[in-house]
């Protein structure tokens, strides 16, 4: 994609010699930086080099007659309208030292004029636009994805009094590459749900986040709300990337009609204040929230070219009455462009987000134990697992089977209140080796024993897990070691 609107991008003075013999220096005007984020979407970027200054050290002589300059650029092309300029001595009350520029083989060529083109060394040659030579001239380049940080731009002098000789020739590289944007995750959307209480709260523990940075708002209490809150830090590249529309993009794995449970969202983005602009996660569990609103100013994170960096809070509601259904939420954060192309949006490019990345789980609440080492050996060895229920309401155990790197899950019968029951590792290997091998799987050639995972939602105080191993031989047992969640209130 070419991004069409040519935009000035000033560069930082560099000299770069190709050599010895020549010890010209090339300069351009401005800082260098330009915005990581502008290289994603295109296959070449129209931009500008600012005034180009070439001061010719000339060996062995003072000046030459007959001279042409001839401009390069490795990694990129010119991209303005060649006989619009020439060249002019800018020591010399911008005297025109130059015919019009062409562009021959990609170079940007200005050949000898038939009086007052004497070249001196020292002076400095700069090219400004014919009609316009008291003022300096934009250069226009054109600039290949991935080639930013490596263009050279050369300048190269010939004295043409006879055969062609190079002069003198001066290189420099005048682009580096950094991202102009951060993204840190400062709080997800982590939250368990209340199955006790039919879940359509969440648990009151402090498991939540604050509304506000400063801890001095909010209510990590707060049973029908969740807080996601992010930080977007701002570089100061001097590039017209002014982020001003940007778009935080919220998605869900429940594509149900339970997201009827959302009511509102209230978030601080650029504004600074907190307000309802009706987000709700629609059927298909993807929406989005304009990080700007009118409110904008140029004060705010996302507009401008100054650095800053800033905290902002998005939080979900529920209305108390629907069903809270079990939910991954991924996100994403667009950099909209309005200076460059409106329709074009840009991922950060910082290391430290990761597109589509996990920004927090609604779980239900549940009580874990976790046996850390089950030996499966049938045939020599047994393990019992018994599972009592102690609640008020029928539970369904789910457990996970850990080996290496293969994660099995099973889910268990329903079992009553106040009843126990009973699994192996037996018979909970062998729903799982039926599960993998309709999968395509086989379990059954790491010999390690399995770490074993046993949720069940609801109070952790109204679970027991136990666990037995029995050698089938002489009868001896011993007792695993089951750690668990017996406290979920802090």
């Amino acid at each position: 994609m070419t991004i069409n609107k040519t935009t000035a991008v000033s560069l930082a003075a560099s000299t770069l010699l190709s050599g010895a013999l020549f010890a010209g220096t090339l300069t351009t005007s401005g800082t260098g930086l330009v915005a990581e984020e502008i290289f994603q979407g295109a296959t070449d970027l129209n931009v500008s080099i600012g005034a180009v200054s070439y001061a010719p050290t000339i060996g062995g002589s003072t000046s030459v007659n007959g001279a042409t300059f001839k401009y390069s650029i490795t990694g990129g092309t010119f991209a303005g309208t060649a006989n619009t300029l020439r060249v002019v001595d800018a020591s010399d009350n911008n005297t025109v030292v130059s015919g019009l520029g062409q562009v021959v083989n990609g170079n940007l060529v200005f050949s000898s004029i038939a009086t007052g083109n004497t070249v001196y060394s020292d002076r400095k040659y700069e090219i400004r636009t014919v009609g316009d030579e008291n003022n300096t001239a934009n250069i226009p380049v054109t600039v290949q994805k991935g080639t930013v940080n490596g263009m050279t731009v050369c300048a190269e002098l010939y004295s043409t009094s006879g055969t062609e000789v190079k002069v003198d020739e001066a290189c420099n590289q005048p682009y580096s590459l950094a991202p102009q944007y951060n993204v840190y995750c400062e709080t997800k959307l982590n939250n368990l749900i209340n199955v006790e209480n039919a879940a359509t709260a969440f648990v009151a523990t402090k498991h939540g986040a604050l509304l506000t940075t400063d801890g001095t708002g909010g209510d990590v209490m707060n049973v029908l709300s969740d807080v996601l809150r992010f930080t977007v830090e701002k570089t100061a590249v001097d590039y017209g990337l002014d982020g001003n529309g940007s778009i935080l993009s919220i998605s869900a794995d429940n594509n149900t009609s339970a997201f009827d449970v959302m009511i509102t969202d209230t978030h601080n983005f650029a504004s600074g204040t907190g307000n309802n602009d009706g987000f709700t996660i629609l059927a298909n569990g993807t929406s989005e929230l304009n990080v700007t609103d009118a409110e904008t100013t140029l004060t705010d994170a996302f507009y401008g070219l100054g650095a800053s960096k800033t905290t902002y809070t998005v939080q979900l509601d529920v209305n108390g009455t629907g069903t809270i259904p079990e939910t991954v939420f991924k996100g994403n954060f667009y950099i909209q462009n309005n200076s460059v192309d409106t329709n074009t949006t840009y991922t950060p490019a910082a290391t430290s987000y990761e597109a589509d990345s996990v920004i927090g789980e609604w779980t239900n609440f549940a009580y874990i134990a976790q046996i850390p080492a089950v030996s499966y050996a049938p045939g020599v060895t047994k393990v019992n697992m018994y599972i009592t229920n102690r609640s008020c309401s029928p539970v369904t155990p789910t457990v996970k089977l850990i080996r290496g790197g293969e994660i099995s899950t099973v889910t268990l019968d329903a079992i009553n209140p106040d009843t126990q029951a009973k699994t192996t590792i037996d018979a909970l290997v062998g729903k799982a080796m039926l599960a993998a091998a309709n999968a395509g799987n086989d379990l059954t050639g790491n010999q390690l024993p399995f770490a074993v995972e046993i949720t069940i939602p609801g109070n952790a105080e109204d679970f027991y897990v136990g666990a037995q191993m029995i050698n089938i031989s002489n009868g001896a047992n011993k007792d695993l070691p089951v750690y668990n969640t017996s406290e979920r209130s802090n």
